[in-house]
């Protein structure tokens, strides 16, 4: 057992860290922290990239089991805007045109997934998954069909000309009518948080996933196209 004698007590005289030792172990500190940063921005690119393309394939393979179900269904499979017009868009789904996922009876063209039901078969936070109930006019059940607004983040909120980020949820969708990238065709965008919604405005060639319905040639009624799924990850 240690003893005191003297008045000197184990310990006593011990000292701690100097100025010069305390600055020198921030600054160690400051530079593995400026190292780890790209790190950490790299991860969180990656992240995205990687929850775009898991979208994309998401959709694609759903898409596969609407068809299917379309068909067995006897769902009009030729119908299109284009080639078959209606004066307005039945949201109680009694023109043979719907497909029910999850519960939500979702709009279909051509027997694919139409843009503005897409969202309800993507397990994410995404905004426009606002729902109404309406009543099947042909059945008389009552349905749950997508409520497409026109507000920030909402189905029907168009992307381009916009100013406004992405805000309050992962990812935030937005539409362009007539889409000249995808063979002027009905197209929705998703975009991640913090990003702009006009897609023109990402940098480095983009962030986003989108979807266009399948359809038929705005002058050829002979030429169908199937949904297209493109992913731009290399401005995430």
């Amino acid at each position: 057992m240690k003893s005191c004698r003297n008045g000197t007590f184990p310990g006593k005289g011990a000292r701690g860290f100097t100025l010069i030792e305390l600055v020198v172990v921030i600054v160690i500190l400051g530079i593995l922290s400026a190292a780890a940063v790209p790190k950490f921005m790299d991860m969180q690119k990656d992240a995205r990239a990687s929850v775009l393309m898991g979208m994309a394939g998401a959709v694609k393979s759903a898409n596969s089991m609407v068809h299917a179900k379309s068909i067995i269904l006897g769902n009009d499979m030729t119908y299109s805007e284009r080639r078959k017009p209606h004066p307005k868009w039945v949201d109680d789904c009694s023109i043979n045109i719907c497909v029910e996922i999850d519960g939500v009876w979702a709009y279909t063209k051509m027997g694919y997934i139409d843009r503005n039901s897409v969202v309800f078969i993507l397990d994410a936070d995404i905004s426009g998954r606002k729902t109404k109930t309406v009543t099947n006019s042909a059945t008389k059940q009552d349905i749950v069909v997508p409520d497409r607004g026109s507000t920030e983040g909402a189905i029907n909120y168009v992307c381009t000309g916009k100013t406004a980020v992405c805000k309050d949820y992962d990812f935030c969708q937005c539409r362009i009518d007539n889409d000249p990238a995808s063979g002027t065709r009905d197209t929705q965008y998703f975009v991640p948080r913090g990003f702009p919604y006009d897609v023109t405005k990402h940098t480095g060639g983009g962030c986003y996933f989108k979807y266009s319905t399948a359809d038929v040639d705005a002058d050829n009624n002979n030429i169908q196209y199937l949904p297209q799924y493109v992913v731009k990850t290399d401005g995430c």
